[in-house]
């Protein structure tokens, strides 16, 4: 047997493959940490890891931005533009200042 190879119970419980998979979905980047940390993983591997991490990470976000929306911690405001403004709070209409701005334009 060789002496040079890992005991499996000398391994940490978040490097076993199961847990590296689900820390990596629950939190990318802290996987993707643990994954360049760990001395066993082959170049290759981490490219691969890194690629889709970058993936992941980008429906990580939205699904965590449509959490955000759905739990009203966040609105998003369509003001024209490119894109939706993330707002605490929506803006409100202020009939009254428009109604003074027309009739300061009328005069």
């Amino acid at each position: 047997m060789d002496n040079d190879a890992l005991n499996p119970l000398d391994v940490p419980w978040y490097r076993t493959p199961f847990f590296e998979r689900l820390i990596l979905l629950a939190c990318p980047p802290l996987g993707w940490w643990l994954v360049y940390r760990d001395p066993t993983c082959p170049r290759g591997r981490k490219v691969l890891v890194t690629i889709f991490t970058l993936l992941w990470l980008v429906v990580y976000l939205a699904l965590l931005l449509a959490l955000a929306v759905l739990l009203r911690w966040v609105d998003l405001e369509f003001k024209g533009g490119w894109g939706p403004t993330l707002v605490r709070e929506r803006s409100r209409p202020n009939y009254e200042l428009v109604e003074v701005s027309r009739r300061a334009q009328a005069e």
